[in-house]
């Protein structure tokens, strides 16, 4: 599905901007910040998986998925048992 919408140009700018100035996520277009933030807000609604996200955005790692998300300011959904899983990973 191909959505569109209007943005003042105001707001697309400083977006824009904004967006620039993010340290790993430069590389991306405008069009691929707003696919993230829709994506992103499905995920916190859990209408999506941290895999599909994954796949969506196009990371290759959950690791990389996961910062991206933190520089983005959203709290992950783990609890203590996922992090002393992921030490016997280590």
């Amino acid at each position: 599905m191909q959505v569109t919408i209007d943005v003042p140009d105001i707001v697309a700018q400083r977006l824009q901007e904004n967006w620039q100035e993010s340290d790993d996520d430069s590389h991306h277009d405008l069009d691929w910040q707003y696919q993230a933030l829709i994506l992103i807000h499905a995920y916190q609604k859990r209408l999506i998986s941290s895999g599909r996200l994954k796949e969506l955005l196009g990371f290759a790692t959950t690791v990389e998925l996961d910062a991206y998300l933190q520089r983005q300011g959203v709290e992950l959904p783990y609890d203590e048992g996922d992090f002393l899983y992921a030490a016997w990973d280590i």
